[in-house]
């Protein structure tokens, strides 16, 4: 019990991700039937999971092993979905969000014509010359009113009755009809109106194309198999994730013959070295970029805690197995304390 309170103490102090072995438990999922249809990269998107979890959790390391009655296990997930591919065009559909109907009438430029300007009437003085000289009556003539009235050719222009026209008029009366007085330049008067854009209704939802999910998403799967080495050189018994009995791992266990050394993955620090209670001696290392190993059930240990190893140094053995006599390691990988498939790290 010592131990372990120290180990903790250590683990505590010398990680801040709190990387520690996780014990076997219960998984907590559907089974998912695959369907005519659809594919993995379907069934992640249908679930809300990322593919690359789905196939770590299912040791799916080929795509194209995936065919119709396929068994995939869905981690976290409450209820079987039927219909994947529906389900998926569903969740992809875009959105189209509610317009509001313009309420605002649209309003036109409103253009006030200015009234028509009549000329004024203008009274023209002449002083006709005539026999008489001066002093004599002057015309007083409104252009408006008069000119409509001038006698036509061979008609008297004084009418009956009237004074007979003096013989030696040198020059007539002339009556020039004024010129038409130019309007004033009028602006038109505009209603300043501000511009309504056209409604949303009008211009159309932009709308980005939706993915053919029936022809699917380019399905690609992660591997990064220059990292790590196996730490001991054996055959994996035990896989990561869903096992048959319906627990779930978070490492593999690999059987290995007695004797045989356990060697550091990568590059790294040791952040923990001893006992723990339910996994034996164990081995906890941090390397670059946010990644860990734990090595469990070790039968001995030749590292201490802080003690810096490149890839290839020796950790410890492989634990005995009690009913085959060879050596057993349990192994994981950790990337920001997320349990990782190893199968998907080692070359």
């Amino acid at each position: 019990m010592a131990s372990f309170l120290v180990f903790c103490l250590l683990l505590s102090a010398c990680s801040a991700q709190q990387i520690k072995p996780a014990r076997m438990v219960h998984a907590k999922g559907v089974y998912h039937r695959v369907k005519s249809g659809e594919t993995l990269a379907s069934i992640a998107r249908a679930y809300h999971i990322d593919m690359q979890d789905l196939a770590e959790v299912n040791n799916i390391e080929n795509l194209n092993l995936i065919g119709v009655d396929s068994v995939v296990f869905v981690p976290d997930a409450n209820q079987v979905i039927d219909d994947v591919m529906a389900s998926v065009r569903k969740a992809e559909a875009p959105v189209k969000t509610p317009v509001k109907a313009e309420t605002q009438p649209k309003v036109a430029v409103v253009q006030k014509k200015q009234a028509p300007v009549s000329p004024p009437a203008e009274e023209v003085t002449k002083s006709p010359t005539t026999a008489a000289g001066p002093g004599s009556t002057k015309i007083r003539i409104n252009p408006r009113r008069d000119i409509a009235r001038l006698p036509s050719d061979g008609e008297d222009p004084l009418g009956a009755g009237s004074s007979p026209k003096p013989k030696d008029v040198s020059q007539k009366a002339v009556v020039k009809e004024p010129e038409p007085m130019q309007k004033p330049a009028v602006r038109d008067e505009q209603t300043t109106v501000p511009k309504i854009p056209p409604s949303a209704t009008e211009r159309g939802p932009e709308q980005k194309a939706a993915p053919d999910v029936s022809k699917g998403e380019p399905e690609l799967l992660r591997f990064d198999r220059k990292r790590f080495i196996w730490p001991v050189r054996g055959r994996v018994i035990s896989r990561f994730g869903i096992q048959p009995d319906g627990t779930y791992s978070n490492g593999i266990t690999i059987s290995a013959r007695e004797g045989l050394p356990v060697v550091a993955a990568a590059d790294g620090k040791v952040l923990v070295s001893g006992p723990v209670k339910g996994y034996g001696e164990t081995v906890i290392m941090q390397h670059d970029d946010h990644y860990a190993t734990v090595y469990t059930h070790l039968g001995q240990r030749k590292v201490k805690t802080t003690d810096r190893l490149k890839k290839g140094d020796q950790i410890g053995m492989p634990g005995a197995e009690e009913k085959r006599g060879d050596g057993q390691l349990h192994f994981e990988i950790r990337y920001k304390t997320k349990a990782r498939n190893p199968m998907f790290f080692l070359p």
